[in-house]
């Protein structure tokens, strides 16, 4: 068989194999996502599995529980329990952050014996202390606690971003 004689079945089965309708014509209308409330939509880490306070999350050997969330004042305090089933040890410091919008905010000092990693086949609880004064100042948001941790998302990452990323939301009850 000539080239042309393939290039003329070839030309066939892909006219026959095409959906019908014209070309020019408008996909379909997809149906309306439903978005979960959970996390906005305009968030930086929308998509992410996201869970509430009290609520724990578990993946790839890896465990947190946030139990508990205090608001101060302008001091935030968190109780995180940690699990690590893995073979290495988790960097605390870099692996619980904190965001407030898509900015992150830092912890103030850990306390005397705080536990700065999270050892392989081991477990913890940490409080994380930070300070909400610039970035509550700066939205001029009210004293209702509720308002005040709505734009606050608490981000565990064991692995840094390659691995495995949960979110907590802070103004969900415990």
């Amino acid at each position: 068989m000539s080239r042309l004689s393939w290039l003329l079945l070839v030309f066939m089965l892909l006219v026959a194999c095409a959906p019908a309708g014209s070309p020019r014509a408008a996909p379909p209308a997809a149906p309306p996502r439903t978005i979960s409330a959970v996390t906005p939509q305009s968030n930086a880490f929308f998509g992410l599995p996201t869970f509430g306070a009290g609520e724990t999350a578990e993946f790839d050997g890896f465990g947190i529980t946030l139990t508990g969330v205090e608001l101060d004042g302008t001091e935030l305090r968190l109780t995180l329990d940690l699990e690590n089933e893995t073979d290495y040890a988790v960097d605390l410091a870099w692996a619980v952050q904190l965001h407030h919008g898509a900015d992150y905010v830092p912890p103030l000092e850990q306390a005397t014996g705080e536990a700065a990693a999270l050892p392989p086949a081991g477990a913890v609880s940490a409080v994380r202390r930070y300070d909400l004064s610039q970035t509550i100042a700066a939205d001029g948001t009210t004293s209702q606690a509720e308002d005040v941790l709505a734009d606050y998302l608490l981000l565990y990452a064991p692995r840094g971003w390659s691995g495995p990323v949960v979110v907590f939301r802070l103004d969900t009850p415990n």
